[in-house]
């Protein structure tokens, strides 16, 4: 349960942070959306593992 909300809570993160790629173009911007991204990844490796 509480993956699944960590997922949803960065998946609305990444839109934040495409949102703030748009708005500043930078490479501090570019790493957060990175970062987010390998989380989510991560999260919904992790939760399809645990249901087969």
């Amino acid at each position: 349960m509480l993956k699944k909300f960590l997922l949803g809570f960065f998946i609305l993160s990444a839109f934040v942070s495409i949102k703030a790629l748009y708005d500043n173009p930078n490479s501090a911007s570019f790493m957060y959306f990175v970062f987010n991204m390998l989380l989510i990844l991560y999260f919904a490796l992790k939760i399809k593992k645990e249901n087969g």
